[in-house]
């Protein structure tokens, strides 16, 4: 498999200064609200969110990736993707620390 050439830093300075992505995998704690309509805003309250350069995606279940923005460490705010069929879905937060998925009703 192709790999991805390594970040260029000017200096070792600016290099221990660049993002880590390692720790606990993130934490979906509760979704506000838990149920709606595509297009509907969704509030994710958790921990282990962030930084914004290790959340690597969030979606509806399987093919449903939505939009999403990282309010801090414990908060992201998303839109239920256009084009989601009703019923249950596997509302997923994945980091470069691993994943974490709650039910969510799409209505």
């Amino acid at each position: 498999a192709p790999t991805a050439p390594a970040p260029k830093y000017t200096s070792a300075e600016t290099a221990a200064n660049a993002q880590a992505c390692f720790g606990e995998a993130p934490k979906i704690e509760s979704l506000t609200p838990d149920e709606g309509m595509p297009g509907d805003k969704v509030t994710i309250s958790g921990r282990n969110f962030g930084p914004a350069e290790c959340l690597r995606s969030l979606s509806f279940g399987p093919g449903y990736p939505a939009t999403f923005k990282l309010d801090n460490n414990t908060q992201i705010t998303t839109t239920v993707p256009k084009g989601r069929r009703t019923g249950l879905a596997m509302l997923t937060v994945t980091t470069a620390s691993g994943e974490d998925s709650k039910v969510f009703v799409v209505r």
